[in-house]
């Protein structure tokens, strides 16, 4: 059994797409022939997908944030077709140790689209598709590399654009789906506005209209990938890290101290004592996993790597799957005075250091990798229809 409580997780269990590929409905397959042909055409807008979903415009960010990228993919290098990069520089300069990472975005694992009909790559519900939609996406994050306990939490729930970077260089986004009015998601609705969950790839992931590809849920690849390398593996049952909030606190996987399932607190199957706090993480020093006196974690169950959408997937009683708010302060808000400092984040002895990303790549990429064939015709050609 692994440090975390689970047993390694083996890629020969868990074969990619093309040898998983759902069983296709006859209508699917005339859809999945018509979109290809019809790539001229530009895709009917539908709120149900964030893909189609307007994002806020680009530009340079603050300190505290991400640079944000220009309206559209229009000329961005298409991740599968570059390798993912990440990596941490501590700067000492200015009036607060911060944490600069730089990324290109793009997912070290599979992330062929699904779950949108009638985009062209794109599968239906439950179905591979034949293109990945993630690009390039440039990504600087500057966070607080000693991080505080602020005297107010932050509400993000509906913040769009990233609100955490994966160690991979994946961002990840809250649970907001529609903004105006604030919708979250909803893991247990089927289909409509909220069940963006049908559009995830079994790495948990899937892209934006500009091609920011990005988590809302435990990223199943990547926790596998870490619990498989033994990453952080000095305390028993806890899962490893697996990124930075932007207020400089770590995220982990979804078990606690002792593999404790994190849930927020209250609810059926949450510990009494070991719980998320609204804010989706837990309050307390504990010197075996790290030593910052906070952290948050990605709640719910971790996917088996191979359904689409993804499954397992959380319950609506997992929520927040990831960051509802923000224990700390971001750098800009502190430097402003917008956010202030109630107590230290850090435990005594903490020295802040740049961690190494987690860039190799976790699968077999020629396997991954999107195909001239449509969707119908590798069905066919593998016999599942």
């Amino acid at each position: 059994q692994s440090t975390w409580g689970q047993n390694p997780i083996s890629l020969s269990d868990h074969p990619f797409p093309s040898l998983f590929l759902p069983k296709m409905r006859r209508t699917a397959l005339i859809s999945a022939f018509f979109a290809l042909a019809c790539t001229i055409f530009t895709p009917t807008t539908n709120a149900h997908y964030e893909l189609q979903q307007a994002g806020p415009p680009g530009g340079p960010g603050g300190p505290g944030g991400a640079g944000g990228p220009p309206g559209g993919d229009s000329g961005r290098t298409k991740c599968a077709t570059v390798e993912s990069t990440y990596s941490e520089t501590i700067s000492t300069s200015g009036t607060h140790k911060t944490r600069k990472i730089t990324t290109n975005g793009c997912p070290n694992h599979y992330s062929i689209c699904t779950g949108k009909p009638g985009i062209p790559g794109c599968g239906d519900v439950g179905e591979a598709g034949t293109d990945s939609e993630a690009t390039e996406q440039s990504g600087s994050y500057e966070i607080l590399a000693e991080p505080v306990i602020a005297a107010a939490t932050t509400d993000i729930t509906c913040q769009p654009g990233a609100v955490a970077v994966a160690l991979n260089g994946v961002a990840f986004y809250a649970q907001g789906v529609s903004f105006n009015p604030c919708k979250s998601i909803d893991y247990e609705l089927e289909e409509g506005t909220g069940s963006e969950w049908t559009a995830f790839d079994f790495c948990s992931g899937h892209a934006t209209g500009t091609g920011e590809y990005h988590y809302h849920m435990p990223p199943a690849c990547l926790i596998t990938q870490l619990v498989n390398n033994k990453a952080n593996s000095t305390f028993e049952g806890h899962s490893p890290q697996i990124g930075w909030a932007l207020d400089g606190f770590p995220i982990y996987g979804p078990n606690g101290p002792n593999g404790i399932a994190m849930r927020r607190c209250g609810v059926t199957g949450a510990d009494t004592t070991v719980c998320q706090d609204d804010c989706g993480g837990y309050e307390a020093e504990l010197p075996g996993v790290d030593k910052f006196k906070y952290r948050y974690y990605t709640a719910g169950p971790i996917g088996d790597l191979k359904s689409l959408p993804a499954d397992p997937r959380p319950s609506n009683d997992d929520v927040p799957t990831v960051i509802a708010c923000y224990k700390g302060c971001t750098v800009a808000d502190y430097t402003s005075g917008a956010c202030t400092k109630a107590s230290d984040g850090v435990s005594t002895g903490y020295t802040a250091a740049a961690l190494k990303g987690v860039t190799e790549y976790f699968g077999d990429k020629a396997a991954d990798a999107p195909t001239a064939t449509s969707a119908a015709g590798r069905a066919m050609f593998f016999g599942l229809f």
